[in-house]
């Protein structure tokens, strides 16, 4: 790939990852949608593992920078995330379809909130602060909604995106 779309792509994910810090978390206490790994999973889809974790570095590196959790729990969550989504887009993604893709999704949201979530607690229990809620029916709640429309948004940019490329999603029926 050439230099300029290096650094295009870089930026894209630096400016997605931004938007994300600034102006998507600050609205509301609960993340509607997790648009880093939305565009993570597009590169590990488009352009493969090394290309989507060069990516991870960066949007990790931003994400753990305005977090109040430890520095590089981001990093770690993202590049286990994109390696098991590697793993499963070899078996999933076979089948050339939605469903598949909006599965890979689902899964990759709950990972990574639930796995935070799971951080989170472990070292607020270490550093003896207190945490109320842990796995409420609200943080469930909230991470499905995320999940459903993290998958209707990578369908979607899917679509957009395979429209130039020969690989396009065919029609899955389930027997």
């Amino acid at each position: 790939m050439k230099a300029y779309k290096h650094i295009l792509y870089l930026s894209l994910t630096l400016l997605v990852t931004l938007f994300q810090i600034g102006a998507i978390q600050t609205l509301s206490d609960h993340t509607l949608i997790a648009l880093p790994l939305i565009l993570l999973l597009l590169y590990l889809i488009f352009f493969g593992l090394r290309f989507a974790l060069v990516h991870v570095i960066l949007s990790g590196f931003l994400l753990d920078l305005f977090s109040p959790s430890f520095f590089g729990m981001n990093i770690i969550l993202l590049v286990i995330l994109i390696t098991l989504g590697s793993l499963l887009i070899k078996s999933l993604l076979s089948q050339k379809s939605i469903l598949p893709l909006f599965s890979l999704t689902l899964f990759s949201t709950f990972f990574f909130f639930i796995m935070q979530e799971l951080v989170e607690y472990s070292s607020d229990i270490i550093s003896g602060i207190p945490h109320d809620q842990f796995f409420s029916f609200s943080f469930f709640f909230w991470t499905c909604v995320c999940a459903f429309i993290n998958g209707v948004a990578i369908s979607m940019l899917y679509k957009l995106f395979s429209m130039r490329k020969p690989y396009k999603l065919k029609p899955y029926i389930v027997h």
